[in-house]
This record gives structure tokens, sequence and C-alpha cells, in this order.
């Protein structure tokens, strides 16, 4: 996701100083791939707690 969001210098690269005019903008793209990521791992806990659940109630 990030790599086709041209958001990948996020994870890899280095972040502009606090007095670089463009540290704001970088700022607020880091709290919306920060979100991407917590709703994605959100999403994974509840998949596999969900198939966790239906393994337990499966008849052996």
């Amino acid at each position: 996701i990030l790599k086709g969001r041209s958001k990948l210098t996020h994870i890899e690269g280095e972040s502009p100083t606090p007095n670089d005019p463009k540290f704001q903008a970088r700022d607020n793209e880091d709290s919306f791939i920060m979100a991407w990521i917590w709703n994605f791992i959100l999403y994974e806990v509840k998949r596999l707690e969900e198939q966790s659940c239906l393994m337990e109630e499966a008849p052996t």
C-alpha cells in the first residue's frame, strides 16, 4: 500500500527537521500512514481471533 501511494519513503527515508517548510505536510502524511497500519493490524487481529474461535468450536 505504501509503495503504491508513493509513501514508502516515510518508512525508508529521512524525515524533514521541524524547521523545514515541508515538515508539517510530512507530519500529516505520517499520521495517515500510522492510521493505515493501525487499521490493518486491528483487522488482522480480529480476523485471526474469529478464525481461532471457529477452530475451538469445531467438533473434533
